[in-house]
């Protein structure tokens, strides 16, 4: 897989930027639960209408700068997937060009198609993952569990236990799915 980066390399100002839409994106979600605590707290509590006006207006200013921000983020994401794909598809067809006719009688023909075509989709896949819901969840956890201890931390304990417990049995799930996937691949 590292050999792989270096294909990802041209693209990394584009990722980077991407990624920081990403955090972009993160932030106004998560300023949304806090605006509606606002309205609550500030507004509805306070009988206060013009609190609850002008939070709405910040939460739909957030909700469309979020949405925008969102469409950088999958434009960027996309273009950076799809340009590394079509650059180890590139690489790999010209390796194959450089192959003697004995390799290719080994090799086979349905080998060296599955390599140029779901093998590199998968890891192209995973690139454009990675700038997108690998890794806005994690943001999104780790920022609502900040929000969450701020406001209840006994609830926030609760819930990062929780957590824990997910992960232990998503861990456990990709444990015993991950042979299989493998097998499957093989055959």
């Amino acid at each position: 897989m590292t050999r792989l980066l270096r294909f990802l390399k041209p693209y990394v100002g584009q990722a980077i930027i991407a990624l920081l839409l990403l955090f972009c994106v993160a932030g106004a979600d998560l300023a949304i639960p806090r605006l509606l605590q606002q309205v609550i707290d500030q507004g509805v509590a306070r009988h206060d209408l013009a609190a609850v006006v002008r939070t709405a207006a910040m939460m739909v200013a957030a909700s469309i700068a979020g949405a925008l921000l969102s469409l950088g983020n999958t434009a960027l994401a996309v273009r950076v997937s799809q340009s590394f794909g079509a650059d180890i598809r590139n690489a790999a067809f010209r390796h194959i060009q450089t192959l003697s006719f004995g390799n290719l009688d080994r090799l086979h023909t349905g080998t060296l198609m599955v390599r140029l075509g779901s093998d590199v989709s998968s890891v192209q896949m995973l690139v454009m993952m990675s700038m997108r819901v690998l890794t806005r969840s994690p943001l999104l956890i780790v920022g609502s569990m900040i929000l969450m201890a701020q406001v209840n931390r006994q609830l926030a304990f609760i819930l990062f236990s929780l957590l824990l417990l997910t992960l232990v049995v998503v861990f456990a799930f990709a444990d015993r799915a991950l042979p299989l996937f493998r097998s499957v691949q093989v055959k």
